[in-house]
């Protein structure tokens, strides 16, 4: 079902009134939620997904097992009217919407090679994926010289170009960050410092920029529909360059490379995440230092607005949930909106059980819908007609 915001919330906090499902004829989800939309197969099937993503799980325990089997490499999925593809840990295929049958797998850019990162979106059917070799695991786990960008037509499965990713992934310090993305018919790559884009349908040379025009060190970025916001550590020194303790905020024209505006965290508080770039959000630091402080939002000319505070009474927000489901992440960005996944603090610990929309120009919860009994949910995307969440017992399928 579609949630949407003029869906009242029940008394108890419940599921509310909810809108009728989407037809077959919807399309697909607008950028740059996750591409997977609403696109209804016309045959039922089932496969693990066990080796692509990380599991949400409730203890230690069970996340330790899950990470020792593998699952920890999540990277994405991306879903068209013809073909659902994966980026495992060591493929990328796609397969019938219908039947689940493989249609093709990618051919690597070089033997022995593995996907390190892709983007979170496929626009016009062309996915951005990341390679490097592999470990004597069969895998990479992200930072072992993933020196490859390959576009990707998801109808053919083959490469549409391939460039070998410039730049020095240890050459600074960084933070949690998207490492490929795609916007404004650009595919950017972040590595290290520089900041480089392409153009998505040749591979032809777009940009490239660091932090060092503003004597800054670029440390992580968040890439939206026509831009990009990039934290940054300023000034650039030899310490900071390899510290990362990212207290300025940028906003970047995708097309272009040329910055919008360039704004400092109230209280040179240092930003830990950048979750999303449209609206600009940034997580900030617990009370413990941790990731589970608040989140701070930028209006569009760059002035800090409200900070969305991590404990509300429906529960914590979920953004530092990101890494445990990357197929579909826990936060997202539309318009003036953040939805986000919600977890219950009281005596039910049931890992993420809610989904709540914020106003980003007020910081204030607009509606929070929570998940059957038992159940956990999935946020599929977010644009203006509503949000399409999945409800299930597992994520291992």
């Amino acid at each position: 079902p579609m949630l949407r915001g003029g869906d009242a919330p029940s008394a108890d906090g419940g599921t509310g009134n909810r809108a009728a499902r989407p037809s077959p004829s919807v399309p697909a989800l607008a950028e740059p939620v996750s591409a997977l939309g609403p696109v209804a197969p016309r045959g039922v099937w089932s496969l693990s997904w066990q080796d692509t993503i990380i599991l949400q799980d409730d203890t230690r325990e069970e996340y330790e097992k899950a990470t020792e089997d593998g699952a920890s490499y999540a990277q994405e999925a991306w879903l068209t009217d013809r073909v659902l593809a994966r980026v495992g840990r060591r493929s990328v295929q796609g397969l019938s919407p219908d039947t689940g049958r493989v249609l093709w797998t990618l051919k690597p850019p070089a033997p022995g090679m593995v996907p390190c990162a892709a983007s979170r979106t496929a626009p016009g059917g062309i996915g951005a994926v990341i390679f490097g070799p592999a470990n004597e695991e069969g895998v990479n786990r992200g930072t072992d010289d993933c020196n490859r960008v390959v576009a990707v037509d998801l109808a053919t499965g083959t490469a549409l170009w391939e460039r070998r990713r410039p730049g020095d992934m240890y050459a600074t310090g960084g933070i949690e960050s998207d490492q490929v993305g795609i916007a404004a018919d650009r595919v950017v790559v972040m590595t290290g410092d520089l900041v480089t884009a392409w153009r998505l349908r040749d591979g032809a040379p777009a940009w490239s920029h660091t932090g060092s025009r503003d004597k800054c060190v670029i440390n992580g970025m968040a890439v939206g529909q026509s831009s990009i916001v990039e934290a940054l550590t300023c000034p650039a020194t030899e310490e900071s360059r390899h510290r990362a303790r990212p207290t300025t905020v940028r906003s970047v024209n995708a097309a272009d490379g040329r910055v919008r505006w360039t704004s400092a965290v109230p209280g040179d508080v240092p930003v830990t995440h950048v979750e999303t770039a449209e609206p600009p959000v940034v997580s900030l630091p617990g009370p413990i230092g941790g990731t589970e402080g608040p989140m701070m939002v930028f209006g569009n000319e760059g002035k800090p607005g409200p900070q969305l505070r991590e404990a509300q009474p429906q529960g914590t927000l979920g953004a530092w949930m990101r890494n445990r489901f990357q197929l579909t992440p826990a936060f997202f960005g539309w318009r003036d909106t953040v939805v986000t996944l919600t977890q219950y603090d009281g005596e039910r610990k049931t890992g993420m059980d809610g989904v709540a929309a914020l106003d980003s120009r007020t910081g204030k919860i607009r509606w929070h819908r929570q998940a059957p009994p038992g159940s956990r949910p999935v946020i599929a995307g977010v644009d203006d007609r509503g949000v399409p969440p999945s409800f299930g017992h597992t994520f291992d399928g």
